[in-house]
């Protein structure tokens, strides 16, 4: 009897938390839910009412949510000690993008915060190490520039690579910068146009400028001014301050039919691409 008395305890004890997760984990899901939904209705105040409870009990979800909040001046004052604290919980649970986030806040800096490019790339590894291509990418840019780890395009084009394969359009458009200098690849100008290309038709402004600046160089394609001047004028519907090429070679090498005939395709393709990703 005692022995089948222990054995019921041994099966039941498990089964009951078994029981107590799932509601918990229940629990957890439907809070971070509603939080969601008033995160993406404006109601910052509101997500921070339901995310802090759970936040405190150790969701990593919540954490995000609330270290992404202090991080903004969502709903409470932005203040990046706090977001490091909340997000620092959660990225020590393994959250890949509370890891990506305090990557950034290191790489950047703020008035109440030093950049430091080493804890950076610390972050940003352990991101990209769980296949987040933003983390990925950051991590090639640091190993590209040499910032906060010694300059290595070996690593450099491996990272970009990685998130190029998650079609990151900034990866792909860096990683045709690395062909066409022969940094950590094999140069091949070819390559590297193509890489440009395919990024600057989904819409990536840096690559529709990089594509413009290959054709009035004429590296990677045949130098083709109407084509050059087609993509810089698609750059320059992104409205991004201070950007561009200098225009000279505009007034030098093309008339104005061909300027005209430039215009006309630029036209041509942003209505075909309405919703143009911002910078």
């Amino acid at each position: 009897m005692v022995s089948r008395a222990l054995g019921s305890r041994t099966i039941l004890f498990p089964l009951a938390v078994s029981v107590l997760l799932l509601l918990t984990l229940t629990a957890c899901a439907d809070g971070n839910k509603a939080a969601r939904e008033a995160f993406d209705n404006g109601e910052y105040e509101q997500a921070r009412d339901l995310w802090m409870p759970l936040a405190e009990a150790g969701d990593d979800q919540a954490q995000f949510g609330v270290g992404y909040l202090y991080d903004k001046g969502l709903g409470v004052p932005a203040d990046s000690v706090e977001a490091i604290r909340w997000y620092r919980m959660a990225a020590e649970q393994g959250h890949a993008s509370s890891q990506l986030n305090l990557g950034a806040l290191y790489q950047e800096g703020r008035k109440d915060l030093p950049a430091d490019p080493g804890r950076a790339a610390d972050w940003f590894r352990l991101a990209a190490e769980q296949g987040n291509p933003n983390a990925q990418y950051n991590l090639g840019k640091l190993y590209y520039r040499g910032q906060g780890m010694p300059r290595n395009y070996d690593l450099a084009a491996d990272w970009l690579q990685k998130a190029a394969d998650q079609d990151h359009l900034k990866a792909i458009n860096h990683l045709g910068i690395l062909y066409n200098r022969g940094l950590g690849v094999e140069a091949d100008p070819k390559r590297g146009f193509e890489l440009a290309l395919r990024a600057a038709e989904l819409g990536e402004p840096a690559a529709q400028l990089n594509l413009a600046s290959q054709y009035v160089r004429g590296n990677g394609p045949e130098q083709d001014f109407v084509q050059a001047l087609k993509w810089h004028t698609i750059f320059d519907s992104h409205e991004i301050p201070g950007a561009g090429l200098p225009m000279d070679w505009v007034d030098n090498n093309m008339t104005p039919e061909e300027v005209e005939e430039a215009k006309r395709l630029a036209a041509e393709w942003l209505a075909e691409h309405p919703a143009q990703p911002k910078e």
